[in-house]
């Protein structure tokens, strides 16, 4: 967003040393009025060239001598203006967007300050896992700005592993914490009187031998639950005889 305020900077000032040139502000149209006679008004500059031009060689100004009245018109003065003005206009960089398929196509040679590129499939750059990202070129290469799928995260400080610490982290310690004394490992944050798991390295649940009425449910963190039949005011599971009952009626087609 900097680069492209001062790329339209940039543009506005030599724009605005164009129309200085020209002698009218910038944005307008045309000339505008002019006094007397010779020149229209609200006429362009070739018109008022072409003007200028109509008065000291038409019939009125015969046998007159155009340089002795101080100025003089060609062909050569005005394409030589033009170019100028065109050379002007062409120095004016020009900020591209590219739309690549992948990481390699990204372009290497010419101007390219400034330039925008979306990669579809940005993996050929290390720091891209999958998906797309878009990048601008600076500093002599393309930095990435954003990416689709995925993103970079810088810590401000590592977090530590081990054994959770009975103490509170130092100022110059992270507020997290990975207990690898467990299996799996899980992740703690200082909540400000204690460190607290995020939930991270979840239970592993299992059934235990199903019963009529019951569905044991197993947890490896030992803390087992049995699932108790559904009943005419509570939910719960279907039991062994409801589903028979259930079973018999779809058998027997009753309406």
């Amino acid at each position: 967003m900097l680069m492209k305020s001062k790329f339209m900077r940039d543009f506005y000032n030599r724009l605005a040393k164009i129309y200085g040139l020209i002698g009218v502000p910038v944005g307008d149209e045309n000339l505008g009025n002019f006094s007397g006679g010779l020149i229209p008004d609200d006429t362009s500059v070739k018109g008022a060239i072409q003007a200028l031009s109509d008065e000291l060689t038409g019939p009125n100004q015969t046998g007159r001598n155009l340089e002795d009245a101080g100025n003089y018109f060609t062909n050569d003065n005005v394409e030589a203006a033009l170019q100028e003005v065109g050379a002007t206009l062409a120095a004016i960089p020009r900020k591209k967007q590219h739309f690549l398929g992948v990481f390699s196509e990204l372009p290497t040679a010419g101007n390219l300050n400034g330039d925008q590129a979306f990669v579809n499939d940005a993996t050929g750059d290390p720091t891209v896992d999958s998906g797309a990202a878009s990048y601008t070129f600076g500093n002599g290469g393309w930095i990435k700005t954003s990416e689709y799928e995925s993103m970079d995260v810088a810590l401000a400080q590592p977090i530590r592993g081990g054994a959770i610490p009975t103490t509170a982290p130092t100022d110059d310690q992270s507020n997290l914490y990975i207990d690898t004394s467990t299996t799996p490992h899980t992740l703690h944050h200082w909540n400000g009187t204690q460190w607290n798991s995020f939930g991270v390295g979840a239970a592993n649940l299992g059934v235990g031998t199903r019963q009529a009425n019951v569905l044991p449910v197993t947890s490896s963190s030992g803390s087992n639950v049995d699932l108790p039949a559904a009943t005419a005011t509570e939910a719960g599971i279907m039991s062994a005889p409801q589903y028979n009952r259930l079973y018999w009626m779809s058998q027997n087609e009753l309406t």
